[in-house]
């Protein structure tokens, strides 16, 4: 009788002998082995897809529920419940109750009455996010055929997947990296990152570096427990933040920002005046620096160092230097340094020393005592000459 009425309904199979008719009820249902309702599945870095095929002549529908792979075992036990009130032949509260068991507990429901069309398939994903490498999938298809009212439900089944988890992601990744440091050139900023409370712990903290406009200006890989940033003249003006980034293996890496610096400063550097003669002084003053702190002025283009100074506790220096008389005349430029690094410049203009006009002899200090020496002898040997001559006209006029 069934067999004359699944005949009647048209249901035909692609797989042969997965036909099985249920004998208890009048209201009568066939039940379909899996064999009817092929499915292949996949899991990648933690994306599942599951695509089922519908075996039969009828559009059917399908329910897919996805669980904890180590759910396993317990999803057959309910997958079998289901089984057994299929094989009575007639709906009923029982068969209800069976097949909502089976989707309890379910991670992610795939399909809830999808309809699939006959010899049709149908790829189902659940981009997941989570670092399972296994699960257990429940699958429950039915071809019902509206013209007889007849229902051919398949055999529930369970199934296995296994292949990668997504990488993981941090906890209580919330606070954000500190900068220290005063901003001035030739120091540093200093990054650090608390890393306490974040899960799992960082194996490692990089720090990038950028100025305000977005620009990477610097990069370090220290994780404890800082890392420096050497403040550069291209930055005068601007302000910076560091972006730290936390790495574990299996897990995504989590960048988080600091606040911006306040904008970076130049000290301000120049000399008294902006001319000396070789071998004469200049005396130079410079605010905005670190107090206490030493800095080295050179004269360049070829470097010459013309001494040091200490900043005071206002962060001030004033002090004088001589430009040694083998400079050069011509145009020069005072350079300010700290621990080597440059902190502000000025320029300078070098004078030749003057030279005797006659001799064009050097007029230092030794040529002028010559020049006064010889005039004194010529004032002497004068002074003498005449001193005889009134003499002698004293004696020959007397």
């Amino acid at each position: 009788m069934h067999s004359s009425r699944l005949a009647a309904a048209g249901i035909g199979l692609a797989v042969a002998g997965a036909l099985v008719l249920t004998v208890s009820a009048p209201a009568s249902a066939a039940l379909l082995t899996p064999l009817s309702y092929p499915h292949q599945q996949w899991l990648a870095d933690g994306a599942l897809t599951v695509q089922v095929t519908n075996g039969t002549s009828k559009t059917a529908s399908c329910w897919i529920s996805v669980h904890d792979g180590a759910n396993e075992s317990q999803l057959n036990v309910r997958a079998a419940a289901v089984n057994t009130q299929l094989t009575a032949g007639v709906a009923s509260p029982a068969l209800d109750n069976a097949r909502a068991q089976a989707a309890q507990g379910a991670l992610h429901i795939l399909a809830d009455g999808i309809s699939i069309a006959s010899a049709a398939s149908s790829s189902l994903a659940w981009p997941s996010g989570r670092t399972d490498t296994a699960y257990a999938i429940y699958q429950g298809c039915t071809t019902p055929d509206i013209a007889t009212g007849l229902t051919i439900n398949g055999l529930a089944q369970v199934y296995r997947v296994t292949g990668t988890g997504a990488a993981g992601r941090f906890a209580n990744v919330s606070a954000a990296p500190t900068v220290s440091g005063t901003g001035r050139l030739g120091t540093s900023f200093t990054a650090s990152y608390d890393a306490t409370g974040v899960t799992p712990a960082p194996t490692s903290v990089t720090f990038a570096w950028y100025a305000s406009d977005g620009t990477g200006v610097g990069t370090g890989a220290t994780f404890t427990p800082s890392n420096a940033f050497l403040v550069t003249a291209d930055l005068v003006g601007m302000s910076v933040y560091v972006v730290a980034t936390a790495h574990a293996v299996g897990h995504v890496d989590e960048a988080v920002a600091s606040t911006r610096t306040s904008l970076i400063t130049a000290p301000v550097f120049g000399a008294a005046s902006g001319t000396v003669r070789a071998g004469g002084t200049v005396t130079v003053q410079a605010s905005g620096l670190l107090a206490g702190e030493s800095y080295t002025v050179e004269l360049h283009s070829d470097p010459v160092v013309l001494g040091t100074a200490v900043a005071d506790g206002a962060g001030t220096i004033a002090a004088t230097f001589r430009i040694p008389a083998s400079i050069a005349p011509g145009r020069h430029t005072l350079v300010l340094l700290r621990n080597g690094v440059s902190v502000g410049t000025s320029p300078l203009t070098v004078a030749a020393q003057p030279t005797l006009a006659a001799t064009g002899a050097d007029a230092g200090p030794v040529g002028l005592a010559v020049t006064l020496l010889l005039s004194g002898a010529a004032a002497l040997l004068a002074s003498r000459v005449g001193s005889r001559r009134e003499v002698g006209a004293d004696i020959t006029t007397s």
